[in-house]
This record gives C-alpha cells, sequence and structure tokens, in this order.
C-alpha cells in the first residue's frame, strides 16, 4: 500500500493536493525528516530492490530444488551444496 501512494504521489508530480490520498509516504517522510518527494522515490526505489532481490532467490531455488531432487546420494548433495554457496556468493558481487 505505501508503494502505490508513492508511485500515486509520482504520477499526480507530488501535488499538495495528493498528499491527503498518501498517508503513510507522508508519515515516511516525517519519520525520515525529509519532503514527501524523497520519501515516495525512497520507497519506489526500496521497493525495486525488494522485487529484484525476490526474483533473484526465486531464480536460485527453482534451480537448485528441481537439481536436488533427482540426487539420490550424499556426495552428490555435497556438490550440490557446494554449487549453491558459488553461487550465491556470485549472486551477490552481482
Amino acid at each position: 500500500l505505501k508503494y502505490e501512494q508513492a508511485v500515486y504521489l509520482q504520477q499526480h508530480n507530488y501535488d499538495n493536493a495528493a498528499l491527503a490520498n498518501a498517508p503513510m509516504v507522508v508519515d515516511y517522510a516525517e519519520l525520515d525528516n525529509c519532503s514527501a518527494q524523497v520519501a515516495a522515490e525512497q520507497i519506489i526505489l526500496k521497493h525495486q530492490f525488494y522485487i529484484d532481490t525476490l526474483t533473484k532467490t526465486e531464480y536460485f531455488r527453482m534451480k537448485f530444488l528441481r537439481k536436488l531432487k533427482v540426487l539420490n546420494d550424499i556426495p552428490s548433495v555435497l556438490a550440490l551444496r557446494a554449487d549453491i554457496h558459488r553461487d550465491s556468493f556470485l549472486n551477490i558481487l552481482l
């Protein structure tokens, strides 16, 4: 809801009349001691980071779960665990 209010403000060019329809963004701005425009931009940016992170983690979850389902011995699972650690580390760098 906070993200939707931030987008609403952005679409209305951060007009003072639109602030009444975005109380969560106004509260965020007051708590962060910034303008409603800065607050809305921060909320939108954080939302995009969240979506990007969720997309990456879901991809890795599906990829490795698919591989794990076909493994049937301990050495194979240990090798997969090493692959998960490697890919997770590389993902952090990207």
